[in-house]
């Protein structure tokens, strides 16, 4: 399978996939016990998922509010003359900034898409005017903040196989 191709899931995989995303911490013997394989093999099984790019990493999801974060942004960035080196540009200053926490290229109006995780009011002024304003390209920014959560989830929906017969 290329680096960059989708690989062929089986019931197991998807069943893998299902739980480690909701359970990242499982060790590898509950998880095989739970799926009724051997430890050995479905030490194997994450491997290759992980080999293939399947997986791409393991991580701990941190209640922003314990760490001082006070502020989600949804910043739309437009730049003025749509030249590569402007992107390029402004994707290499993204980059470097440890309070985007996810930028998206778009169709449309915008350009981009970042999601800014701030302290507070002061420092988004901060992020606004001193980082994002002074990127070569940079026309307009438009924000928007984050009154309340209604759902948050990193699992991604799985399209099902057939179902593994238990």
């Amino acid at each position: 399978m290329s680096s960059g191709g989708i690989m062929k899931l089986d019931a197991m995989d998807h069943d893998i996939l299902e739980i480690l995303q909701r359970e990242g911490r499982i060790t590898n013997a509950e998880l095989a016990k739970r799926l009724g394989i051997s430890p050995p093999a479905m030490l194997e099984r994450v491997k290759r998922l992980e080999n293939n790019g399947v997986i791409d990493r393991f991580v701990a999801i941190i209640a922003p509010e314990k760490v001082g974060v006070g502020i989600i942004a949804f910043v739309r960035v437009s730049l003025g003359a749509h030249k590569l080196e402007d992107f390029e540009n402004f994707r290499d200053h993204i980059d470097s900034m440890d309070e985007v926490l996810e930028c998206y290229q778009l169709s449309g109006e915008d350009d981009y898409l970042l999601k800014v995780a701030l302290a507070d009011m002061a420092d988004y002024a901060n992020f606004a005017f001193s980082k994002l304003a002074p990127i070569t390209g940079v026309q307009s920014i438009n924000s928007s903040f984050v009154l309340g959560t209604i759902k948050q989830d990193t699992a991604l929906p799985l399209l099902s196989p057939v179902k593994r017969q238990s």
